[in-house]
């Protein structure tokens, strides 16, 4: 390495050998230390352990195309190593976004091939979800088979609807909301304080048929002491307008009341 030319103590005027005395040795301190710091790196080159590779490992980084989702998943590389070894396969990364709930990156690889990855974004209105319409009329269809809105929800979920601010899936309260806002009462809504359905009592209106209340009757339910159906859609038990089941109940309900 060439050294630059520095002024020496002799060489300075008379009136600057004092300054020009301490910045001589401040060079030669700075000359010392770098001299140690070269030797030091030799000796390391010199006498480091050379790097041994496993067969494994050896045969994965000779063809590592091929490899890499198996060297990907040995544990074998940290994190960091990770992280850098994507940084040399990426040449560049594009990102887009073609829909308001979603961003579309573009990873181009140093080989040519280019990978494409869809991510949704969480929104801050339901209505600007990209498919709020769709998911709207979707709510509404299942309205009308007599769905409860907990049901709908989980249809939702289930066909890849998603809400704006949740990951977790679709809310029944949205359900609800979007019901609710064009004036749609459920089927389960429609059918509170109903008596009957289909022709079967509901617990409702077999206790009011009865005088006693509801309570009793799930009681008797949960018991296995009364056979009772659950509606397919709405879930509300309904037990068969027998007459002679209904006089059985009545005969037990008032000796129950007289003991």
């Amino acid at each position: 390495m060439r050294t630059p030319a520095v002024c020496t103590y002799g060489s300075a005027d008379p009136e600057n050998r004092l300054v020009a005395g301490e910045l001589e040795k401040s060079w030669e301190m700075a000359l010392r230390a770098l001299a140690e710091v070269e030797e030091a790196a030799e000796r390391f080159e010199r006498e480091k352990p050379p790097v041994e590779l496993d067969t494994a490992l050896r045969a994965q980084l000779s063809d590592l195309g091929s490899h890499l989702p198996e060297l990907w998943d040995s544990g074998r590389l940290a994190t960091e190593h990770k992280k850098e070894l994507l940084r040399s396969l990426i040449r560049r990364t594009v990102l887009s976004r073609p829909k308001s709930d979603g961003t579309e990156i573009r990873i181009v690889w140093i080989s040519g091939a280019v990978s494409t990855l869809s991510v949704s974004q969480p929104l801050r209105r339901a209505r600007d979800l990209s498919n709020y319409e769709e998911m709207v009329e979707r709510i509404l269809a299942l309205t009308a088979e007599g769905h409860t809105d907990a049901k709908i929800a989980r249809t939702l979920t289930e066909e890849g609807f998603r809400a704006a601010r949740s990951r977790e899936g679709i809310p029944k309260n949205f359900v609800r909301d979007v019901r609710r806002e064009r004036g749609i009462s459920s089927l389960f809504e429609t059918l509170k304080g109903c008596e009957k359905l289909e022709g079967d009592w509901t617990v409702l209106g077999l206790a009011r048929e009865l005088g006693v209340d509801q309570n009793r009757i799930y009681r008797l339910i949960h018991k296995g002491a009364l056979a009772a159906e659950r509606h397919p859609k709405t879930g509300r038990y309904l037990v068969a307008d027998d007459p002679e089941l209904i006089s059985g109940l009545r005969r037990r309900f008032a000796a129950n009341d007289s003991t």
